[in-house]
């Protein structure tokens, strides 16, 4: 049975002490920042573990991470769908799919 990427990406992330990513998505745009959300995909439906992230690049001198101006959400939600490859910065480790 072939391994599910995002829950290897899941796992890494959250054994992290320095939690900035760099995802590369399949169309060669970059996001950079940390991993504020994500949505679980529904296994019966051969998702995978996690469909989509929630990714923020959080300014040095923000206060609140989860609201902008007038209680927009912040950052980008990028489907794993999407995802070429991703970085972590805490050891330089990149998980390609």
């Amino acid at each position: 049975m072939k391994k599910d990427s995002s829950k290897l990406v899941y796992q890494k992330y959250y054994t992290l002490v320095n939690r900035n990513v760099i995802f590369t998505l399949n169309d060669t745009r970059i996001f950079r920042g940390q991993i504020i959300g994500y949505y679980k995909g529904d296994l019966d439906s051969n998702e995978p573990y996690i469909s989509k992230w929630h990714l923020y690049n959080c300014p040095q001198n923000s206060l609140n991470v989860n609201d902008e101006l007038f209680g927009s959400m912040m950052g980008e939600i990028i489907s794993h769908s999407d995802i070429k490859s991703v970085q972590f910065e805490d050891d330089n480790a990149i998980i390609n799919f």
